[in-house]
C-alpha cells in the first residue's frame, strides 16, 4: 500500500492535488469519501501497488507460501521457443491476495461498491497489461535458432505513469440495476463504452485551489513548491507549468528562494564493510506558492 501510495505522490507531485498522505484513507468504502477522480486513481495505485508487491516477493522466493506453476515448464507455445521461470512472475499470486484484501471487504450492491470494485481491477489490469516478455538467443553463434523466455514484472513506474493516463481519461458514471453506465459528462464526449482499463468516478472533482485549504491560507496549493527548469533541462510539461498551474492560478505568487541544499557526496567503500561520505553544501534556487 505504501508502493501505491508513494507513486502515486510521485505522479501527481506537480498537481493541485498532490496525493497526500491523507490519500490513504480514499480507499476505504465510506460515505464521507467522495467517489471522485482522485479516489479512483488511489484505489487504483493502491491495489496495484499489493499486486506488485506480492508477485515480486513470490517470483523471487520471499514468501514461502508461494509455488511456481510447473505447467508452464518444458511448454513450448512456438516453434524454437520454450519457457523458462515461474508463470506470470507471480502476478496470479498477487491478484489474488490484493482481491481478497480489497474486493472482498466492499460489501452491497450500491453505486459505490460497483466503482470500487472496477477501480480495482483496473489497478490490477495495470499490472498485468504491463507485464514483459524477455527472451535469450541460443544457437551456434548466436544464431538464435532457440529463445527461452520468461515473463517480469516491470519497473512499478510504468504501472502508474498507465494509471496516471487513465486519471486523466477517467469516466464519468452512474449505475442502473448494479451495472456501470455512462453519466452526462461522458455522454456529451461521445463515449459509448466503458473499457475494462477506464477509471471511473460518480462526483466531480472539487476546486483544489480551494479545497481544504488550511486555516488561514488562501488556497490549499498555498506553500507548495513548485518548478522553473532551466531550458534544455528535460523536464515533463506538468512540470514546466507548475508555477502557473499550483501559484498564478490559485491566485498565488510565485516567490524565489535561494535554499541551502545538504547531500551525501563523495561515498568511498572501505574493504570491509563500510561507506564512508562527506556532506556536500550547496545554494539552490527554489520557488514556493505565496500570497
Amino acid at each position: 500500500m505504501e508502493l501505491g501510495l508513494s507513486e502515486c505522490q510521485y505522479q501527481f507531485r506537480w498537481e493541485r492535488w498532490d496525493c497526500s498522505d491523507r490519500s490513504l484513507l480514499q480507499v476505504v468504502h465510506t460515505a464521507e469519501t467522495p467517489a471522485n477522480q482522485e479516489t479512483a486513481v488511489v484505489q487504483a495505485l493502491v491495489t496495484s501497488g499489493v499486486m506488485y508487491v506480492v508477485a515480486r516477493n513470490c517470483s523471487t522466493g520471499a514468501l514461502l507460501s508461494c509455488t511456481c506453476d510447473p505447467h508452464l515448464h518444458s511448454n513450448h507455445t512456438e516453434r524454437n521457443w520454450k519457457w523458462k521461470g515461474c508463470k506470470n512472475a507471480g502476478a496470479k499470486q498477487g491478484d489474488t491476495m490484493s482481491r481478497a484484501l480489497f474486493d472482498g471487504v466492499i460489501e452491497g450492491a450500491d453505486a459505490r461498491a460497483a466503482v470500487n470494485r472496477h477501480n480495482n481491477q483496473v489497478g490490477r489490469a495495470a499490472v498485468w497489461r504491463n507485464l514483459e516478455l524477455r527472451c535469450k538467443c541460443h544457437g551456434v553463434s548466436g544464431s538464435c535458432s532457440l529463445r527461452t523466455c520468461w515473463q517480469r514484472l516491470p519497473d512499478f513506474r510504468r504501472v502508474g505513469t498507465f494509471l496516471k493516463r487513465r486519471y486523466t481519461r477517467a469516466v464519468h458514471v452512474n449505475v442502473q440495476d448494479g451495472q456501470l453506465r455512462h453519466g452526462n459528462r461522458a455522454r456529451r464526449r461521445g463515449l459509448s463504452m466503458i473499457s475494462s482499463k477506464d477509471l471511473v468516478y460518480l462526483v466531480p472533482s472539487p476546486d483544489y485551489c480551494r479545497a481544504q485549504a488550511p486555516g488561514g491560507a488562501a488556497s490549499s496549493t498555498e506553500g507548495r513548491e513548485c518548478s522553473r527548469p532551466p531550458k534544455g533541462l528535460k523536464a515533463s510539461r506538468a512540470e514546466r507549468r507548475s508555477c502557473r498551474t499550483l501559484c498564478l492560478e490559485c491566485g498565488l505568487r510565485v516567490r524565489k528562494y535561494m535554499v541551502e541544499v545538504v547531500t551525501r557526496c563523495n561515498c568511498k567503500f572501505y574493504w570491509c564493510c563500510t561507506v564512508r561520505c562527506k556532506e556536500c553544501r550547496q545554494v539552490v534556487q527554489k520557488y514556493y506558492c505565496q500570497r
